[in-house]
């Protein structure tokens, strides 16, 4: 009679794993990151590493090439106008296609797929050729806004030719730009709401403005600060439109950062003063990015009940 208390079939022993395929095992992960660390390396730490020797190589060294860029006015000029065209394109922009979002958002399908198309139309032009547009809109005496001006018995605006509104008319066409993709955004970021929710908020009494503040305008905060980096750094990056529109003027109106390093590297070849105005711009940048990162960070460490 077959013996039931012993098995029917042994495991074989598995080989022991030997050290060079523990090693292999141990080296994947490093091996499958180090593309992406290389072109981090090549393209974005060295040009910053790079810079900054460039500006250390003015007289005095880095130390006295930031000094004098502080107290160059002109890069004083620069650098509050891009401080103020990042507040009069970003916010605004950010507004306005969230309540755009929000009126799209309950519509018919196919009217909303049409107003979609509408408002991401300026993402598939040429920023040169969308410059030109407003260009043409912007023109004194003989431009769209000029011409309706005249027709109304108003006095032409001429908004390019003065420095307390040349800056303004730069940050409508960096609205219109950002626009589309801030509305794609913040739709996706309303689809995904659960409806139940919205429902049962109804049911409640809660009408439209207290269904935003106390319901989407929560759910939605990893949406906004997303949207609202993005479209700093957009906008912290605009060239195109100044070259074509008002090359910096009128009297360094709009003679934002990245322009003014332009103008110092080519225009006067003073390198070194450059590379500084470019560590600035970059500090800039890392500046909204840590933003975001901290912005992040805490809202998710609050929605896992992390203090």
């Amino acid at each position: 009679m077959a013996d039931l208390s012993r098995p029917l079939f042994r495991r074989a022993a598995l080989p022991a794993a030997s050290a060079g395929a523990a090693f292999r095992r141990r080296l994947l992960p490093y091996a499958l990151i180090a593309p992406a660390l290389f072109f981090v390396a090549v393209f974005s730490t060295y040009p910053v590493l790079k810079t900054l020797l460039l500006a250390g190589t003015a007289e005095g060294g880095i130390g006295r090439a930031f000094g004098e860029l502080w107290r160059d006015p002109v890069f004083r000029l620069s650098l509050g106008a891009t401080l103020r065209f990042l507040a009069y394109s970003s916010l605004p922009a950010m507004a306005i296609a969230f309540f755009l979002a929000l009126w799209i958002h309950g519509r018919p399908r196919r009217f909303r797929r049409a107003l979609e198309g509408v408002w991401v139309l300026p993402l598939a032009l040429p920023v040169v050729s969308a410059a030109a547009i407003w260009l043409f809109v912007f023109t004194p005496q003989y431009g769209l806004l000029a011409v309706l001006a005249d027709r109304l018995g108003l006095t032409d605006p001429a908004l390019l030719r003065k420095p307390e509104t040349a800056l303004w008319a730069l940050a409508v066409v960096e609205i219109w730009r950002e626009m589309g993709f801030n509305l794609l955004v913040f739709l996706a970021g309303l689809s995904t709401i659960p409806r139940d929710v919205e429902e049962a908020a109804r049911l409640d009494g809660a009408g439209e403005g207290r269904l935003t503040l106390m319901i989407r305008l929560p759910l939605l905060w990893p949406t906004f600060i997303f949207v609202g980096t993005v479209s700093l750094l957009h906008a912290l990056s605009t060239i195109d439109p100044i070259f074509v529109m008002t090359q910096g003027g009128p009297n360094n109106a709009t003679n934002l950062l990245l322009y003014q390093m332009y103008l110092t590297a080519f225009f006067y070849g003073d390198w070194p003063r450059a590379a500084a105005t470019a560590a600035v711009f970059l500090g800039l940048a890392g500046l909204i990015a840590g933003v975001q990162v901290y912005g992040l960070e805490r809202l998710f460490r609050r929605d896992d009940g992390v203090a």
